[in-house]
């Protein structure tokens, strides 16, 4: 009986040691687990970062026609017809080829967004909020460098104020791609 006793006592001892053993390799594959976790949020925070489409060499321009054709930059409230807006795309392999829309948002010099109408038929969201859109520009992107150029048309009735105007560009994946000025006088 002794001797039974004496052997299970060892067995026991034994199981014992590999149980801790077992505990502590759980342990370090826990924290492993939460290590790799940390990083996969850490790399998707990256590529999303980096799956956003850059423009670059933008500029708006207030333009009006002579001879009903030929069209003129000018920086003159009286004479502005419509407002020229050119960007370049950047190239970008992590963003998905396809149709994209941009939110052209032009401000007057007293803050207000020229805009075609109030509802919500002319405006997006941006960061949960419902703001305005001066135009809205389809882009077949290629997941190459493309030119785009957007017009704002004055209505006849708008009347253009002199100062500085401010040109705001986003995208259809709720980012704040390019910002530009131009004034009238």
């Amino acid at each position: 009986y002794i001797h039974q006793l004496d052997s299970l006592y060892v067995v026991n001892q034994e199981l014992v040691a590999e149980n801790e053993r077992i505990r502590e390799e759980v342990q370090e594959e826990r924290k492993q687990n939460k290590n790799l976790q940390r990083q996969k949020e850490e790399l998707t925070n990256k590529v999303n970062q980096a799956a956003v489409l850059r423009i670059y060499n933008l500029s708006a321009n207030p333009v009006r026609f002579k001879g009903g054709s030929q069209e003129t930059v000018t920086d003159k409230a009286g004479r502005t017809e419509r407002i020229r807006v050119d960007f370049t795309l950047g190239q970008n392999d992590l963003v998905q080829a396809g149709p994209k829309d941009f939110y052209l948002r032009i401000a007057d010099p007293s803050k207000n967004i020229i805009a075609k109408g109030m509802g919500d038929e002319y405006a997006f969201k941006f960061q949960g909020e419902l703001l305005q859109y001066t135009e809205k520009i389809h882009v077949s992107y290629e997941n190459k460098e493309k030119d785009v150029r957007a017009y704002y048309i004055k209505p006849a009735d708008r009347e253009m104020l002199p100062g500085y105007y401010f040109v705001d560009i986003y995208d259809d994946n709720d980012n704040l791609v390019g910002q530009t000025t131009f004034s009238l006088r």
